[in-house]
């Protein structure tokens, strides 16, 4: 991949929109908002090519599933927050039904990944222009997505880390920055969204664990 802006256009200020008021309510944690900071998300990913497949390879197809229920007339209604999808599937016995994906384990492997998200950024804006964002980013896995991830997945994502643009060049691809642009303001804008991506993490993850719903298969 070139060091180009990304073509995908990452809208960070999006995201943060959505997050922000995702974060606004944590007893009506809104799906539609989830999705769509997530779907911005994920073209911060493909901006850095293949290396975060580990993230990105299933987002597409899980994103669908949750627009399925919420476009869906016979049940888009109970998928309008979180609490409610769990409340109704819980109801129809569609937790751990392997003839229906399940929204709210599909959910639970986004909300997953959206703990290393936040911890990769945060640990992107500490960095110098020049230093490498490998280390940063194998850091924040080995906290959050390796414990869910087979030991082939593992170590296949730390060998592909080592790939990664350094700082400069992952904000010129990712935010559509330029060289020699404002350094502070693009500093605070990942922390700003490390911090409502750590927020929203903690939300939703109460509330899987107040329905005993972290340990989903």
């Amino acid at each position: 991949m070139s060091s180009d802006t990304c073509k995908s256009s990452f809208d960070v200020d999006k995201v943060c929109n959505c997050l922000r008021k995702y974060n606004e309510d944590p007893n009506a944690s809104s799906l539609d908002l989830y999705i769509e900071a997530y779907k911005e998300l994920q073209k911060f990913f493909e901006c850095l090519g293949t290396v975060f497949s580990f993230v990105t390879s299933d987002v597409e197809s899980k994103i669908n599933i949750l627009e399925t229920y919420r476009n869906d007339p016979k049940c888009n209604d109970d998928y309008v927050t979180l609490q409610s999808m769990m409340e109704y599937e819980a109801k129809h016995n569609l937790l751990r039904s392997e003839e229906r994906p399940s929204g709210a384990r599909t959910l639970l492997r986004l909300h997953r990944a959206l703990a290393f998200i936040s911890k990769f950024i945060l640990e992107v804006s500490k960095l110098e222009d020049s230093a490498a964002t490998g280390p940063a980013a194998r850091t924040a896995y080995q906290a959050t997505l390796a414990k869910y991830h087979p030991w082939v997945i593992r170590k296949t994502a730390s060998l592909a880390m080592y790939g990664l643009p350094n700082r400069e060049q992952l904000i010129v691809r990712a935010f559509g920055g330029e060289p020699g642009d404002d350094k502070d303001k693009l500093t605070q804008t990942m922390i700003t969204l490390a911090e409502l991506s750590e927020t929203a993490y903690n939300i939703t993850n109460k509330l899987y664990e107040d329905n005993n719903l972290l340990d989903l298969p």
